[in-house]
Order: structure tokens, then C-alpha cells, then sequence
């Protein structure tokens, strides 16, 4: 082995090492997690935003990602655009 390789080496094997157990970490906390859905009745002004600061914020989800979950759920094509006094699902993990 040269001493280049020799000194590289010695830096790419603890990295390798923390990328996977960053990954493994990752895919364990996928499988664990189960999400269930409960109803939010959507008030005169709200947003998704607004629905997340009272509904979302304790779903543990990101707001980014509770905004597209909500989004993908409920089939919205347009998540700027929700009506008052319908219901939208909203996931909350476990």
C-alpha cells in the first residue's frame, strides 16, 4: 500500500463507519414509526401553515413534511387553496 492510500484510508473507514450507522438509524426509525390520522375541521382562514401551528406542530412531523403529507392524503391539488368548514386528515406519527 502506498502511503497516500495508507493515510486516506485511515480517514474513509470511521466515515464509512458513521454513514452507516447514520443509515441504519434512519431506516430503524421508518420501521418503528406508525402513523395514524385524525379529522381537523378547517375554520374561516386557515392554512396548511395555521392548521400545523394548532394541529401539527405535536404530529412529529417537520411542518415541510406535514404539509405534504397533508397534501398527498387528502389529494389537494392546490395546498394554498382549502375551504372553510370542510375536514382535512392529519397524520400524527407514534
Amino acid at each position: 500500500m502506498s502511503r497516500v492510500f495508507r493515510k486516506h484510508y485511515f480517514i474513509l473507514i470511521p466515515v464509512m463507519v458513521l454513514a452507516f450507522m447514520f443509515v441504519s438509524r434512519s431506516f430503524a426509525t421508518d420501521r418503528t414509526s406508525e402513523v395514524s390520522y385524525i379529522s381537523v375541521r378547517i375554520e374561516e382562514g386557515d392554512t396548511l401553515n395555521s392548521i400545523y401551528t394548532r394541529a401539527g406542530r405535536d404530529s412529529g412531523f417537520s411542518r415541510a413534511a406535514f404539509i405534504d403529507a397533508v397534501t398527498e392524503v387528502n389529494d389537494l391539488s392546490d395546498p394554498d387553496t382549502i375551504h372553510a368548514d370542510r375536514y382535512l386528515l392529519i397524520p400524527v406519527m407514534h
